[in-house]
């Protein structure tokens, strides 16, 4: 199954050393569902930045 993701939030595998505080239901959702072999899961969120960067 594909499921793709809107979210208001970067997914931990994008932060850019940015200082965070604890998690959030979210980012614990993201860690559950990649659990599943059988999900592939893409996530989609907006951020301003002056460069581009490859998420892993």
């Amino acid at each position: 199954m594909r499921v793709l993701w809107f979210t208001n939030s970067q997914p931990p595998a994008a932060k850019s050393g940015k200082l965070t505080v604890g998690g959030s239901w979210i980012e614990s959702l993201e860690q559950l569902i990649s659990m599943h072999s059988e999900i592939e899961l893409g996530i989609v969120f907006k951020e301003l930045v002056m460069g581009s960067a490859q998420i892993q």
